[in-house]
């Protein structure tokens, strides 16, 4: 069963976004402090396993979604670099903008998209929203 027939909103969660955060937490442990201890090569190893992961989304998807995410990888690194290197409004763990940062991106736009489009949440839309709007509500509100 494709995601967008998924007639649970909770395996469509798992399938779209489930996958992504696993994968992002992944790759973020990848470039981390425990992984520094082990190698100096951690933001390679999480390049490397960024670019296969958006490389099998890539070849996964529609050709209108093709150049969605690629229009995505641009803009990111073009805000990126404006935000981070040349604004200095945050910084990452080098003091460089990972490359793997723009097509994750366009990873979290792919997911989110087939997720929205999925007829399972479609049909919980109203529910989901409410559940959202106070999830971001009380999450905002801590931070």
């Amino acid at each position: 069963m494709s995601l967008l027939a998924t007639k649970s909103p909770f395996i469509a969660a798992f399938k779209s976004l489930g996958a992504l955060f696993l994968f992002i937490f992944f790759g973020l442990f990848l470039d981390s402090f425990y992984m520094i201890k082990i190698t100096e090569n951690a933001q390679f190893y999480a390049n490397i396993s960024m670019f296969i992961g958006f490389l099998i989304a890539f070849s996964q998807v529609n050709r209108r979604v093709k150049e969605q995410m690629i229009t995505a990888v641009i803009i990111a690194v073009l805000g990126e670099y404006l935000l981070s290197i040349g604004l200095g409004m945050y910084t990452y763990r080098l003091e460089n903008v990972p490359h793997y940062v723009p097509p994750g991106h366009a990873l979290v736009y792919v997911a989110v998209l087939y997720f929205s489009k999925a007829k399972s949440i479609i049909k919980h839309r109203i529910k989901l929203e409410k559940f959202f709007s106070i999830f971001i509500f009380i999450y905002a509100t801590i931070f």
